[in-house]
């Protein structure tokens, strides 16, 4: 008999501390080991007065490599950056992260919703 798993939703916020991308940046989320991860909505948000630059990059395990998906946008003061929102969507596979850097470090905050299905990875 098959298992069927029911997908479970995560939410996390962080600060972005990090100025340098890659392997340096802010994980935001780790996609855990045996699930699937879809991304639904991704916020950037800037309560400082000065417009900050921010870089999001998707870490794909598999390659081992970075992709970037906003590269140095520039967040103006006291608004929020929607990187992804309503119908858009990341997809991750287990151990795939989002990574978040800025140009002035710990004065940007992300907000990440996953929803998570556990044993399905992606192809």
């Amino acid at each position: 008999m098959e298992n069927h798993h029911h997908p479970k939703s995560r939410n996390t916020g962080a600060l972005v501390a990090s100025t340098a991308t890659g392997a340096s940046g802010t994980v935001l989320y780790t996609c855990p080991a045996k699930n699937k991860g879809e991304v639904h909505l991704l916020t950037i948000s800037n309560p400082k007065t000065v417009s900050i630059s921010v870089t999001v990059e998707v870490y794909n395990s598999q390659a081992g490599d970075y992709y970037k998906v906003v590269d140095t946008f520039g967040v103006e003061p006291n608004s929020i950056l929607y990187v992804v929102n309503n119908e858009d969507k990341i997809f991750l596979n287990p151990t795939d992260k989002i990574i978040v850097s800025a140009s002035i470090g710990s004065n940007l905050t992300s907000y990440i919703a996953v929803r998570e299905t556990y044993g399905e990875a992606l192809a």
